[in-house]
């Protein structure tokens, strides 16, 4: 295992220690020391993956850097690189290798709240059907399995990985380093046969199908070839050009979970009634307003108008056509558009 320092080039107080090498984890496992706060002391130990905390954590405190979790309160960047001796780094400027975000900190990254998604939590009110290709990975059948009114069928399917309904058709492309180091996503982007773009074009000419392409796990972070901006190009020609419908889960288990919410909706609805307009408003008069502006012909401004005169519902009802017709933006067309819901 090895230390490396890492210093903002422009911002001498913003700096990291990385931990390579992280015994039992793969690369794609980011795990480093930042300052804690502004003050001398205290460090915070950070990972990309809330589940392999407590690995990284152990192994700090197998190879002496720690003596527990408790002891980073007390410790600075400096003494956390003496732990290792000569051994370690040096300091290295630029761009750190990620934006690493602790899960429950932001709606960017809540690794925690996306791994407790469970398939088996959604009520299934209608019978769906998801069949999964032979060569997909046994986790995703064994996380669909035992769910009521779930039905999944682990078969050779002619065009994509997974199918729902009998209506959409799902190529699932995971962005987690594979054999080589590339991912199955990345491979398929760049290799010569371009076959990601070969099978989802046979999605979109297929009748009465909706395609999909799941990109399983974050494709910005893992690749090995591939840029940011290479990676966007690819998202983009999928949408624009050929027409697909592009979803990232995070894991084999959230793909599984995104699987029933798609069949689910798909035969079922979504189950309550969504509200045809946002947030309501709590002061009277904009009350007022938010229920003037539903009817034909009420724009915003004018309902505001109309509650600036009266102050209910009752009292528009009950005004003479010369008393509504004498405010500004009401004319003969809208007040009698206005008559027909309110009487």
């Amino acid at each position: 295992m090895m230390l490396a320092h890492w210093q903002h080039p422009k911002r001498p107080s913003v700096a990291r220690v990385y931990i390579n090498g992280i015994p039992g984890l793969g690369r794609e496992t980011i795990a480093y020391f930042e300052r804690a706060g502004f003050g001398g002391r205290g460090v915070t130990l950070l990972v990309n993956e809330d589940r392999f905390y407590d690995d990284v954590l152990d192994a700090l405190v197998e190879a002496g850097i720690l003596d527990s979790e408790a002891e980073m309160a007390s410790l600075t960047l400096d003494a956390v690189l003496a732990r290792q001796g000569p051994s370690a780094s040096p300091v290295v400027s630029g761009r750190p290798k990620t934006a690493v975000v602790p899960s429950g900190s932001g709606p960017a990254y809540r690794a925690q709240e996306v791994a407790a998604l469970d398939p088996h939590s959604i009520p299934v009110p209608d019978p769906v059907l998801i069949r999964i290709d032979h060569r997909e990975p046994p986790a995703l059948f064994d996380a669909l399995a035992d769910i009521p009114n779930v039905q999944v069928e682990r078969c050779e399917l002619p065009m994509a990985d997974l199918e729902v309904n009998e209506r959409f058709v799902i190529e699932r492309k995971s962005c987690r380093s594979g054999a080589g180091g590339r991912s199955d996503f990345e491979s398929s982007v760049i290799d010569d046969s371009k076959r990601l773009f070969f099978q989802s074009e046979k999605m979109r000419l297929a009748e009465d199908c909706v395609p999909v392409v799941i990109l399983e796990g974050e494709p910005h972070l893992f690749q090995q070839s591939m840029t940011p901006a290479q990676v966007d190009g690819a998202i983009s020609f999928l949408v624009t050009v050929q027409r697909l419908n592009v979803i990232v889960t995070h894991s084999v288990e959230h793909t599984a979970y995104l699987l029933v919410k798609l069949a689910t909706h798909d035969r079922s609805g979504l189950g309550y009634v969504p509200p045809l307009r946002g947030k309501k408003p709590s002061h009277p008069k904009d009350q007022l307003a938010f229920v003037l502006e539903g009817l034909p012909g009420m724009s915003g401004s004018l309902a505001k108008r109309l509650a600036a005169h009266y102050d209910t519902i009752g009292q528009i009802c009950n005004a003479t056509d010369a008393e509504l017709l004498s405010i500004e933006g009401i004319g003969p067309k809208r007040l009698e558009g206005m008559r027909k819901v309110l009487g």
